[in-house]
Parts: C-alpha cells; structure tokens; sequence
C-alpha cells in the first residue's frame, strides 16, 4: 500500500479538542480521584484508536500528534483553571512540587512532558488501530 506523506490536520485538531471535555470533567471535580486514574489514561488510548482506524497508512503519526496535542490541551486547561480546580479536587493540593515551583508553573512545564508519553501510547494505539482497520476492510468485489 503507498503510504500519503500528507498528514490530516483537521482530524488532528478535532481529536486534539478532546481534551477539553476530560479537562472539564476533572476541573469541575465531577469525577473522583479514583476515576481519575483509569480516566486521563484513556484519553491517548482513544484518541489514538480513532486517528489509527481514520488514517490507517499514517496511523502513528495522527496517533502520536493527537494524542500529544489532546494531553496538551487537557494539561494547560488544567494549569489555566488551576484554583478552581484545587478547590473542587483538594486531595491534589497536597501533592510535593518538585524544586520549589508553583503549582501553575509546574502542570503548564511538566504537562507537555506528560504528553509526550501520552503521545506514545497513542502511537501505540493508533498502529494497532490501523492494522485492525485494514484487515478488516472489505475488499471490493468484483463481477
């Protein structure tokens, strides 16, 4: 199969933009922390589910770009909202910051290194996304 060297930016963006809702959910503090740490993982596993079975030739790259791009978002919403979200989640106000560094400046530099993993385990689940997807296309029948 010749591989598209074009990267689909639009379904980047759009996948990207799920991150606002689990900001959401986690700033308002409408989930416990306990559904917390099943949930923000889960968010790279099904960005990079979509981007994979979407764009099966270039699975890895959408998955990696939207998956970084959607923790992205989710981390500096987080940063953005940051009072409020202490005030509706105060178990993670006495989390230790490392080397003194407020707790604003610490999610907004320390988020976008969380979302180079969360960027991997999309990539990850794009490539086994997008093999899926191909398998499972159905051929053209021909008469």
């Amino acid at each position: 199969m010749p591989q598209s060297s074009r990267l689909n930016w639009r379904l980047i963006l759009a996948l990207a933009l799920a991150g606002v809702p689990f900001a959401a959910l986690t700033i308002l503090g409408l989930v416990s922390a306990s559904t917390t740490r099943w949930l923000v993982p889960l968010l790279p596993l099904a960005v990079g589910v979509v981007a994979g079975s979407r764009c099966p030739d270039r699975a890895v790259a959408h998955g990696f770009l939207a998956a970084f791009f959607a923790a992205v978002v989710f981390v500096e919403l987080q940063a953005l909202f940051l009072p409020w979200y202490f005030e509706n989640n105060p178990q993670y106000r006495s989390i230790p910051i490392p080397f003194g560094m407020s707790a604003r400046f610490a999610t907004a530099v320390l988020g976008p290194a969380n979302a180079v993993l969360a960027g991997v385990v999309g990539s990850a689940a794009a490539w086994a996304s997008g093999r899926l997807s191909r398998r499972i296309t159905p051929r053209s029948e021909t008469p």
